[in-house]
């Protein structure tokens, strides 16, 4: 094996977090000190040129445009007139909001220096931006862009971790409550028992995740209570 590249002398990559494990075959190596992806000494140059920052759509973006992606990194759903830059508070809904629903709260200047501040109420995220994106170079851009991945990443294991306590503590309260429930038509007629929460044919309490149609009822009410 080659000696590794001194950090100076690194090329970094636009990697993908879906794409990591690819790279990584074609010798990608991984900076912990960035956090970004870059290419080793033994990558194959001609097959991992696709993630090298000249190889990267790089058009000036305009600081709508930069602050609605910042929003989009923290699972806002951005359309119609929004991002709206006239110094006013806004709130638009986040990606997995019900109907009605306005999870995220932003504020964005455009004049002097663009800027602004951005909350998921439901996550806790917070983001204070101010307009770089179109002096940056193509490294940067890169190193950005490897960053944005790494917190998506986070951002759904984190919701997938609520997820998954949610349907454990609601379960574990159907199977505590599970108090004598009179059988009706209906479960004689789809045979199966009777049950304050979910039922299911063998008398246990469904949890998410599991098939079957009598699943949904708990993934709904567990959905609608994260």
């Amino acid at each position: 094996m080659r000696k590794d590249i001194p950090h100076a002398e690194r090329t970094y990559l636009a990697v993908p977090y879906a794409e990591r494990e690819e790279a990584k075959a074609l010798g990608a190596r991984w900076d912990a000190v960035k956090k970004s992806w870059y290419v080793g000494p033994e990558a194959d140059r001609a097959k991992i040129a696709k993630w090298e920052p000249k190889h990267q759509p790089s058009p000036t973006l305009d600081p709508r445009t930069e602050f609605a992606g910042v929003l989009r990194e923290i699972g806002a759903v951005v359309e119609g007139d929004h991002p709206i830059m006239k110094g006013e508070a806004q709130r638009v809904p986040a990606v997995n909001d019900k109907r009605g629903e306005l999870t995220i709260f932003y504020v964005a200047h455009e004049d002097g220096v663009p800027n602004g501040y951005a909350e998921n109420n439901r996550t806790k995220e917070v983001v204070r931006w101010k307009a770089t994106g179109q002096h940056l170079s193509s490294a940067a851009k890169a190193d950005l862009a490897a960053e944005a991945e790494q917190k998506r990443h986070a951002r759904k294991q984190a919701e997938k971790e609520l997820y998954e306590a949610t349907t454990q503590r609601l379960a574990e309260e159907l199977r505590i409550n599970n108090s004598g429930v009179k059988q009706t038509a209906y479960h004689k007629a789809k045979q199966i028992e009777a049950s304050p929460g979910a039922p299911s044919r063998n008398g246990d309490v469904l949890v998410p995740g599991y098939d079957g149609p009598e699943s949904s009822w708990l993934r709904k009410h567990t959905l609608s209570t994260l």
